[in-house]
């Protein structure tokens, strides 16, 4: 997983969770800015992590997943997003 702080984007609402074919990006701290010229957009700190390290995170401690099922599921994701 990769943290990033301090993110600048123009755009009018970042999504906090953005979920890609292979990678997720999750957003925290999000809150407007302007810029020395006055642009607006928002500022935000966020977490990039594969699909599986996603899923991992995302399900309940007590469950075990296998690499395997982990796989599994980033395949069937990918093709629900075609």
């Amino acid at each position: 997983m990769i943290t990033r702080r301090n993110v600048l984007c123009g755009v009018k609402s970042p999504n906090e969770l953005e979920i890609n074919v292979d990678t997720v990006y999750k957003r925290y701290n999000i809150h407007p800015y302007t810029d020395n010229d006055g642009q607006e957009g928002y500022e935000y700190d966020e977490d990039e992590m594969t699909l599986a390290e996603y899923f991992r995170k995302a399900m309940p401690e007590n469950q075990e997943l296998t690499e395997k099922t982990l796989g599994e599921l980033s395949t069937l994701f990918a093709l629900y997003q075609e």
